[in-house]
Order: C-alpha cells, then structure tokens, then sequence
C-alpha cells in the first residue's frame, strides 16, 4: 500500500476484523493513512515495509501477542509511539505494556473514538515533540561547540598565564557536556511530565488546562479557575497581545497552527519562559474554527543558557583586555605592588582561582595582604558586580556567630527588632572573605559545611530554607592541617575550603619588592603631588631589616616617615637578621674629651644600656630584666638618651 506522505499513518493490527476495520474508517475520516494488518506477523511485517508513524496494537491475540509485536517495534524503532488496545479485564497486560515502552493504552468495547483519535494525537504531539527537542539540543550543542572555538581563536594573544587557564576552561567545558548529556537523558525520561496541555472551545469561550499547566508554575490544580483569562492574567503584560493575535488568525482561518514564546508569572512572583504550541483540531459545519489543542513547556532553561553563553563571552572578553591592563609594565597585579619570583608565582594563582567556581584558602603571616589578594580575585572574576563581603571570624563572640552568618528574623530573639540578611545572603551571586578562618568553632563549620555543599541554611526565626550562590574565599596564618589533626577543624570542612591553596610569602622573602613598597606608599600616602626621597643607605636598611610585620608594618613606617620625619621600627626586632649579622656589640669607653662625671656617668650609661639592648636582640623586656628596672624606666632612657637599634638608623 502506498502511503500519503502528506498525512500521519497509522498501522492498527488487530485480530477482530470488526474492530480493525471501524478504527480504520474512522481514522482515516480523521485525516489519518491507514495501515491494517489482522495478526502480529503481518503487522510486523507492515511495520517494518512501511515504517508508519504510530503503531495501534491489540494485546490478545494468537501466535504473536501484542506484547512481543510491542517489545519489537520499541528494539527497532524507539521513536515510533505505539498505543495499545486491551480488554477491560486486561490491565495487568496494559500496566507491562506501559513498563515495556507503549506510549499510552485504549480499552474495549471503544465506545467514543475521540478517545482514541486523542490518544493517538497526543502520541503523535509527544514524539514530534521529542524529535524537535533532540533536534534543538543537537542544534545548541553546535552552537556553544561553535562560539568556544570562536573564543579560542581570540584568546590566542593571551600570555603564559591566560593559557593555563584556557586549559582549565577546557576541563570545565567537558564537565558541563557530560552534566548536560546526563540532564538530556533525565529530560527524555520526564517528557511527558513536562508539557502542559491545554484544549480551547471557541464558541464557548471555555478552556481546559492539564494539572501541570497549573503545577509548573507552582499552583495547585484547583488553586485557579478554568477560563482563557485567568491564562491571559498570567502572561506578561509586554505579551498577552501576541498569544491573542495567534489565537485570533485561527478563529478568522488565517493560519492553522501556531508557535510562539512568552514569560509567565509564577506562583513565587517571578517570570517564566515557555513554548506555547496551538493547532486547530476541529470545524463546525460552515468551516469555522471550534476547538484549538495545545502543549506549553517551560522553557526557561533553555533561554538562560543562550544568554549566559552571551554573558560569558562578553565577561572573557572584558577580563582579557582588564588583565592585560593589570600586567603592564610588569611591576603589579591590579591593586598589589611586586614584581620578584615568588609574587609573580602568585599572580598566576590569582588568575586561576578568578576564572574558577572553586574555593580558595589564602595562608600568610600578618600583614601580607591575604585580604587584598581575596578581593583581586573577587574582582576578576564573574562575580565582581556583585558584593565582596568580609568576615573576621576570631572577632565574633561564639553566641553571635550563628545569627551574623544566617541572619535572623524580627522578634527571633530578644533585640531582634528589625531583620538581618546575615553574611551569607548578602553575598549571594558575591565572595564571602572568612578572614582567620581556623577560629570558627566545630559547630558553626558544620553548619557552613552544609551551606557550601548547596545545603543551604535556615535563617533564626525563619523556616525557609535559603541557598545563596556564594564563592567562599578564607584566609588564615595558623597550619589547617596541624588543626584538623588536634580535632580543632572538621576534616570535610577543611578539604571543602582548601581547593585552590594560595600561599603569600612573608616580606622578609621577596625583599627585591621593598624599594617599590616603599615608593608605592610614599606616593599614596603623601598628601601632595611631590613624592619624598629616601636616602640610599636609609633604603637599605629598610631592605635588610626583617620586617615581622609585612607589608603593614612597612607602610605604617613610611607613614610615620612622611609625619614626623624619622625612620625607626615598631618591632623589636634586629635590622638584617641575626647578631652576628649586625656587627660585635659596642664597646664602652670610658675616657673622652668630657672629664666632668655628670657628663661621663650619662655617656657610660647610654653606652651600657645600648649594649645590654644589643645583647638581648632588642627585646626591651629581657634587656629590662637583666638590668633590674622597670620596662617603662627602660623606656625612658632609651627616649632620654636617643639610643636606636642600630648606628645606621636615620632621624631625616
């Protein structure tokens, strides 16, 4: 038999001829192709010859059932619907029909073959649509495959450390593929479940919306009445008239069928995309449209892909023109100052952790800059236009950490008069900076543990659960790891943060960097346009002093420099190192051009208290000790006496 190509064709294989033959007419006075055949083996043979477009199968019947004909379509041709015929006593047979792979099932006697003609439209509807999302995921899969290798061609100029990083963003395009290959499978499984059905009679001006047209937007089925405008009610204001101008060229016969994409409000206030697909279905006797049927899916995945896709390229391109900015001349990063070995180690882990989603944990001493650091990140990543939030966990009180962190409801607690974000939801899509991360208690890194993992978290007075988008930046100057073997850090929270380690070396290890410091804060600290000088032998001191306080306690010299003109340290610490490095101690002497004995006891005593200090390495309160007076009567002298730390300290 030869099939019209223009019309969907059904082969129906039933062993009663009288049931056989009234689907037939009937079908195809509905505009269907018919195909009969009167056993399974005919039927199988018909369906392979012709390969029809649904398959109308009878479950009794001898030699070959309609099971086995089903179990064979469904190996040959997955994506043929078929729809079963059974007995009312037969729903055993119908339910391993269903499980074996039928679409969906009629029963006999068929006493409205609309019923049929439905089940058969609505299988034809499922596997066209189907086909179309196959169709449009392959379709998208080349588009993202084109616009990567597009963007790999423009980041061609990029320097060794954009490189490491195209690498990394390799990694990550392939873990995407494979989340997206698992989505697709789980989508095929649930698409039934996903499309809204909805069936308009226009001269009654009455429409009927499926369950899920009302569940997808996080109603209730009976939550709203069954009429076109409670549907219009729901559109975006900017695209009711669309959806009404398609539903008015079918009433007036303009066109048969329509497509078209909308936002819908949903139950939680916010818009949703979908595909809202309509044909009509049937005529009065003049020829006037009567009843339109159609599916509506949600589509909002869909459209924040394509626009993400956007985003991304537009922020790449952005961060490669900022970062080539950041690198020029070599000399700084952004807002850091340093140019020797170790820090350009540094800068490249800045990068890597700005283009990654993972979390990262900075180590330094004091004074380092491991806030500074956390912010750079935070600002070359995708994140930057939202907030940077900071966090100094050692200086909670342990009763308040919880509700700083989760925030609190009004009237959660005594003095809870208004309502608190907390940290977390005032970073979400930002950075949260948890600075001394090692003194949160085992109970609270529980807790953050959950939220980190996309558990979220219950604000105090609340019981909705909330999962902010949050990037977690920590820092700390303690060894993590000697704490989680103290039990003093959870072992799962410690490896949650500790993804992408950046160490920050001391200032005493890149003392190359100093001079360029210094410059730095004269220039920012100074508060005219003429930048001071540092004599030579000045700057070097300052480049073999220690410096235990890092970066800080640099600039806080160089502004106590710019303010009282003099040069000394805080610390009590030895300029260049050890002892030995400073030179012998000094000698007292005894004799001099003054012979007076007020003159020669105040020189002796400066000489002595200068060597006492030089033995004990400056430590004010052991030199203190060992000469068995008060710290403060040390400190006296030490003013009275203009004595330094060394002879090579400047007083400008």
């Amino acid at each position: 038999m030869t099939i019209d190509t223009q019309k969907p064709s059904v082969l129906i294989i039933d062993d009663e001829p009288i049931v056989l033959e009234s689907v037939s007419v009937y079908l195809k006075d509905s505009g269907f192709c018919i195909l009969q055949a009167e056993n399974g083996r005919t039927g199988l043979a018909a369906f392979r010859q012709e390969k029809p477009d649904i398959v109308l199968v009878d479950l009794r019947m001898p030699e070959i059932d309609g099971l086995e004909v089903l179990a064979t379509v469904t190996g040959e041709a997955p994506e043929i619907p078929i729809v079963v015929i059974s007995g009312t006593g037969d729903m055993q047979d119908v339910i391993a029909a269903l499980h074996r792979g039928a679409w969906d099932f009629v029963t006999k006697p068929i006493q409205d073959m609309a019923v049929l003609e439905h089940a058969v439209r609505k299988a034809l509807e499922r596997a066209r649509l189907r086909m179309e999302n196959k169709q449009y995921r392959a379709h998208l899969e080349e588009e993202i495959q084109k616009q990567t290798a597009d963007l790999k061609d423009r980041t061609q100029d990029l320097e060794t450390s954009n490189r490491k990083l195209e690498k990394e963003m390799a990694e990550r395009r392939a873990e995407e593929q494979s989340l997206r290959r698992s989505n697709e499978r789980l989508d095929l499984a649930l698409s039934a479940a996903r499309h809204a059905l909805w069936d308009y009679n226009l001269l009654t001006g009455r429409i009927y919306l499926s369950p899920r047209f009302f569940t997808m937007f996080g109603f209730a089925p009976d939550e709203m009445s069954q009429d076109v405008e409670t549907w219009y009610d729901l559109i975006h204001p900017d695209e009711q008239e669309p959806l009404k101008s398609r539903m008015a060229d079918i009433a007036s016969g303009a066109v048969t069928a329509f497509e078209i994409e909308y936002r819908m409000r949903a139950k939680s206030r916010d818009w949703r995309w979908v595909l809202c697909r309509g044909r009509l279905v049937e005529k009065d006797e003049l020829g006037h449209a009567v009843r339109i049927i159609g599916t509506q899916v949600d589509i909002t995945r869909r459209r924040l892909s394509v626009e993400e896709l956007k985003t991304s390229q537009a922020h790449l391109r952005k961060e490669n023109l900022r970062l080539r900015s950041s690198l020029k001349g070599g000399e700084r990063f952004g807002r850091i100052v340093g140019k020797s070995r170790v820090m350009r180690e540094v800068y490249e882990l800045i990068l890597k952790a700005a283009f990654s989603r993972a979390n990262v944990i900075i180590y330094g001493e004091s004074g380092t800059g491991k806030e500074l650091v956390a912010q750079t990140i935070h600002e070359l990543s995708d994140r930057s236009a939202a907030q940077f939030v900071t966090v100094n966990c050692g200086a909670i009180p342990d009763n308040l950490v919880e509700s700083e962190f989760f925030g609190y409801k009004k009237g959660a607690f005594t003095g809870a008069t208004l309502d608190n974000p907390g940290y977390l939801s005032s970073a979400d899509s930002g950075t949260l900076f948890l600075d001394e991360v090692g003194e949160l208690d085992l109970n609270m890194q529980a807790k953050l543990l959950r939220a980190i993992d996309g558990g979220g978290y219950t604000p105090i007075g609340s019981t909705d659960i909330k999962t902010p988008d949050v990037r977690f930046i920590a820092a700390t100057n303690r060894d993590l790891q000697a704490f989680v073997k103290q039990g003093r850090l959870r072992e799962d929270f410690f490896y949650r943060i500790h993804i992408i380690p950046i160490h920050l070396p001391p200032l005493r290890e890149r003392r190359e960097d100093i001079a360029q410091l210094v410059y730095h804060f004269l220039s920012t600290l100074s508060e005219d346009d003429k930048v001071p000088a540092v004599p030579a032998d000045a700057m070097k001191v300052m480049q073999h002093y220690d410096w235990p306080g890092n970066v800080r306690e640099l600039q806080n010299a160089v502004h106590r420099y710019l303010t009282l003109n003099k040069l000394d340290f805080m610390e009590d610490s030895t300029a260049g190192g050890s002892p030995a490095e400073s030179g012998p101690a000094p000698e007292i002497n005894l004799v001099g051009s003054n012979r007076e004995l007020h003159g020669a006891v105040a020189r002796f005593e400066r000489e002595y208290l200068q060597q006492v200090l030089h033995e004990h390495q400056w430590h004010r309160g052991r030199a203190a000790a060992a000469l068995n007076i008060n710290r403060k009567t040390l400190f006296k002298k030490i003013k009275q006496y203009g004595i330094s730390k060394a002879p090579n300290l400047y007083f400008l």
